[in-house]
Formats: structure tokens, sequence, C-alpha cells
């Protein structure tokens, strides 16, 4: 009987594993991110950058420690669980422990209280949804495939050039982070040269190409048009920054960001696109089976048991 999507499926260890470890970092994203958005003062991003690390492995500890739980519920039990019936178990868990502290503790603030537990439910979710689901945390490493010119995908059998994708990805993942917390930070602050809603946009743009590009590849001449094109304000970016950054100092911490971000994603997009410009698209070809060709008039050399039975029967009449 095959198993729905995401419901507990019998597997090993390392897949619960992996899977409470995948959803314990995004646990602790969604907490640092929660927190920057419901604060009631701006954040600064001296405080929530630098801790969004500590709390995403403190995640880990806790997607792991649910994982080991599910996974030997299951084991004992047999009980395979919905997505649904992990999340209301999760906010039945909550709410229970929520209402105690409530009645316990004296709390003077029901809507901070209220975003608390928000907060608590949000960062739960990503681990109920992801322990004990169909989804494979690791292929996040070895996904990919490029387009063929007949129209087809394939991926790629060499390692080496699956590990080429890996920094762009990587540096693209990891920028979106940074991005998505910045702009929750800066999102009330007008910049007085730029708008925000353009200073934010066009570097995001930038990201989410670069990262889907590294799963879904098109064709090897349109991905490197796309690779130039993508790359050239990328470039001039870095010469300016660099410029900026050699003869004035006084930018403060900004432009030798910009120039180490801007340096690292055009080496990143350089190893990726000599990995796709050297992955095989030679494909086995089947060959094809020849016609057959049907003699209607020429008669065939075996014949059924009943014309054999009606000749005998003749002969010996």
């Amino acid at each position: 009987m095959k198993t729905k999507s995401f419901q507990l499926e019998p597997t090993v260890p390392g897949s619960f594993f992996f899977q409470g470890v995948a959803g314990g970092l995004l646990s602790g994203f969604v907490f640092v991110l929660a927190l920057a958005l419901f604060v009631q003062d701006d954040p600064q991003t001296g405080w929530v950058i630098p801790l969004t690390p500590v709390y995403m492995m403190l995640g880990t500890t806790v997607g792991v420690v649910i994982a080991a739980l599910l996974w030997g519920t299951y084991h004992i039990t047999g009980l395979s669980m919905h997505a649904l019936t992990r999340v209301v178990l999760t906010t039945i868990f909550i709410g229970l422990i929520s209402g105690s502290i409530y009645y316990k503790a004296n709390i003077t603030n029901d809507v901070d209280f209220a975003i608390g537990v928000a907060i608590a439910w949000f960062t739960a979710l990503p681990v109920a949804l992801l322990v004990g689901s169909r989804v494979k945390p690791w292929e996040f490493l070895t996904f990919g495939s490029i387009a063929t010119s007949n129209g087809n995908r394939i991926g790629s059998r060499s390692v080496l050039a699956t590990l080429g994708t890996l920094p762009l990805r990587f540096l693209s993942i990891y920028a979106l982070v940074v991005w998505i917390l910045t702009f929750v930070c800066v999102r009330f602050v007008e910049t007085p040269f730029i708008p925000t809603e353009l200073l934010f946009t066009v570097p995001l743009l930038y990201i989410l190409v670069s990262t889907y590009l590294t799963f879904r590849s098109p064709r090897k001449l349109v991905l490197l048009a796309i690779g130039i094109l993508l790359n050239v304000p990328a470039a001039f970016l870095f010469y300016t920054s660099y410029q900026i950054n050699f003869k004035d100092e006084s930018w403060g911490e900004e432009i030798p960001w910009l120039v180490n971000m801007s340096g690292k994603f055009l080496i990143a997009w350089g190893i990726f696109l000599v990995a796709r410009m050297c992955v095989g698209l030679r494909t086995r070809t089947v060959p094809a089976r020849p016609p057959v060709v049907f003699y209607p008039h020429k008669e065939s050399d075996h014949h059924c048991l009943g014309s054999r039975f009606s000749q005998w029967h003749e002969h010996v009449a």
C-alpha cells in the first residue's frame, strides 16, 4: 500500500533525522523572523542577523528530538499521521502549555501573550510539516536538471558537475535569508537617494533567478546568455563598490559588504556556468523495431489443430 504525501511511512531513522534537522533550521529562522515582525519598535539588523544562526542551531536540536519521538511512536504503534493530524496535535500541545502558563503565571498583557503564542505556533509549524513527510532534505544537495535541445530535461551523473552547482545554490539561499531579515528590519526606513522598494526588489530578483537556475536550468546557450546578462550589473556593482571602498572608507560596513557579496556571486556564477556547460547531454537511443510485414497470400507453415484433425478424418474415411 502506497503512502500519501505528507504521511508517516516506514523508513530508516536517518530520514526522520534529516527531516528534523531541516525542520529545526526553518523553525529557528521563522522564530527570529516572527520576533522581528511582531516587535513593537523598529528592529535593527545588529541583533537580528547575528542571532539567526544561534536560533537555527537550537532549532535543529528541537527538531531532532521531535523526529526521534515521532519515529519511535510510529515504529512502536504503527500509527500513521497525516500532515493535518500533526499540525492539529502541535496546536493542541502549544495550546495546553500556553493555557497552563497563562493561568499559573501573572500575565498582565493579553495582547503580548497572544503574540507569543502565535510566534510559538509558527515556530513549531515547519517541524510538524516536515518530520514524517515524503520530503527528502538531502535532495537539496543532489537535485538539479538541465534542458536539452529536444525539450527534455536530464540530470547529471557527474559528481563534479553536481558539486559545481552548490556554491551558487548555498550562496543564493544565504543571501535570500539575509535579504528577508534586512527587509523586515528596515521596512519603515526611507533611504534619501533610492526608494526602499527599488533598493530591495532588484537584488531579490537576482537572488530568486540564481536560486531557480541551480535547480532547473534551461538549455546551455540560453543559460549562458542569462548568466552573462544577469551578472553584468553584479560586475558593475563589484567594480564601483571596490573603487568607492578603496578611495573612501567613510561609508561604514555597507560598501565592503557589497564588494564581498558581489565578488562571491561572480565567482559562484562562474563555477556554476562551467559545471553546467560541461554536462553531457547524450541520451541513449533505442533502436527502432523493424516493421512487421504481412503476406496475406502466403500460406502459413503452421496449421491449427482443428484443420489437421479434419484432414486426418478425411484420410481415414
